[in-house]
């Protein structure tokens, strides 16, 4: 990905909002009008990809009666692809997680390499720079060179970026809002200021990073390796600019890292609902802790991303992956040793034993009853009354296995319970 993280948060965030809203409103198709095909996931068109595209993309993460109900959209735009909009809603149904992995694994390369085509100078800018003009090709495909009023500044953008001239664009990209003031499209009105902030932020971020960091002998402005507080009004290195406190807007980044830290059994990170907040910082400390790092960076900088996919690199001694370290003291603990610490654990116990109490003479009369031919059940002589033609042992036996399900629900809460504790998910 050539893009910053930053970028990317963009370009979902103008596609679908964020996760919970594309989980209400995005998961059925939709047609964004114009000439516009069929539209699933985070902005992949049916209708300008084939077939086979479509095969290939979502091969991994759909099932093969969603996929060929895709197909049959390919190539389907404008009037055509609306006209089958209620069709393919009926159909077709893109989880949260089959849509991020084909936007990042299929989607925005696509859209990266259209854009080094068509400006392979901007193989030069910094990954934040770099990332708006992906946002603008992914909204407005790779009309660098298209002729035309319409497509002025992307003209424009071209030659400037060519140049060398960067400072010039950001005044280009709010200048096409002018395509959206009437009609009025808020939307897009939005996005370009933000592409056009997020430029010259990190045109800043990168203008800091060449004046302040240790020369590494690599020319390459990357906004991704800047470590530096800002002070006064400045603004904050681009990578950052999206991680606001848990509530804030949502970052596609820090849903990433949740994740990672879950797999690796660092569960105080909570929900990986894409939030930076408490348990995020707890989690980023933790783990940093338990890696030899300096655990007060508790959020996303380039020696967290890089012990990440150190971790997820090594290997334990008996060749397993690693995963979170558990004291010896943890990891054996018994449902005895942890009923004094944990309420749930410790009313299992008088679970168990009321599944006993209830169980046992139950189960031993009808074993008489079958061996003997006694009929030790008195107590439940009304029901015997009222339902004689039922043999007692029949309802002795269902005694003893409402016991025996007590019993097992209690002892699986309780296991539950343990594991969680051994691998560090409870306290």
């Amino acid at each position: 990905m050539r893009s910053s993280r930053a970028a990317v948060d963009l370009i979902v965030a103008h596609e679908v909002t964020s996760k919970e809203v594309y989980e209400k409103k995005y998961q059925r198709p939709e047609w964004p009008g114009g000439a516009s095909g069929i539209t699933v996931g985070i902005g992949y068109d049916l209708g300008y990809n084939t077939r086979d595209d479509i095969l290939e993309d979502w091969k991994n993460y759909l099932t093969p009666d969603v996929i060929r109900a895709m197909q049959r959209y390919a190539g389907e735009t404008g009037t055509r692809a609306r006209a089958a909009l209620a069709e393919a809603r009926r159909d077709i149904n893109v989880s949260w997680d089959a849509a991020m992995q084909v936007f990042m694994k299929t989607s925005l390369p696509k859209f990266e390499a259209s854009t080094l085509r068509a400006i392979p100078a901007a193989d030069k800018l910094p990954a934040g720079c770099f990332g708006v003009l992906a946002s603008l090709t992914y909204n407005r495909g790779a009309s660098y060179t298209k002729q035309g009023d319409r497509y002025a500044e992307m003209r424009n953008i071209r030659t400037l970026v060519t140049s060398g001239d960067w400072e010039r664009v950001e005044a280009e990209i709010r200048a096409m809002k002018r395509l959206w003031q009437n009609p009025r499209v808020p939307g897009l009105l939005r996005r370009r200021d933000e592409e056009a902030d997020l430029w010259r932020a990190s045109l800043h971020a990168a203008k800091v990073d060449t004046t302040s960091r240790v020369d590494t002998g690599d020319d390459r402005d990357d906004p991704e390796e800047v470590d530096v507080t800002p002070t006064g009004n400045e603004p904050a290195p681009e990578q950052h600019a999206n991680i606001q406190p848990h509530g804030g807007k949502y970052s596609l980044e820090v849903e990433l890292i949740q994740r990672q830290l879950i797999d690796f059994k660092y569960f105080e990170v909570g929900e990986p609902d894409g939030l930076m907040g408490g348990k995020f910082v707890a989690g980023v400390a933790a783990f940093m802790t338990d890696r030899g790092k300096d655990p007060n960076r508790g959020r996303i900088t380039p020696d967290l991303k890089a012990e990440l996919a150190a971790a997820k690199a090594d290997k334990l001694p008996d060749g397993s992956p690693w995963s979170r370290p558990i004291a010896t003291t943890r990891a054996n603990a018994t449902a005895k040793d942890i009923a004094p610490k944990v309420a749930s654990v410790n009313a299992t116990w008088y679970t168990k034993l009321l599944a006993w109490i209830m169980g046992a003479p139950a189960a031993i009369g009808a074993g008489m009853k079958t061996l003997f031919g006694d009929d030790p059940t008195s107590y439940i002589g009304k029901i015997k009354d009222t339902l004689s033609a039922v043999p007692t042992e029949f309802w002795l036996l269902g005694v003893a296995a409402l016991a025996a399900g007590i019993f097992l629900a209690a002892k699986t809460a309780q296991d539950a319970t343990v594991k969680d504790y051994n691998e560090g998910k409870i306290n």
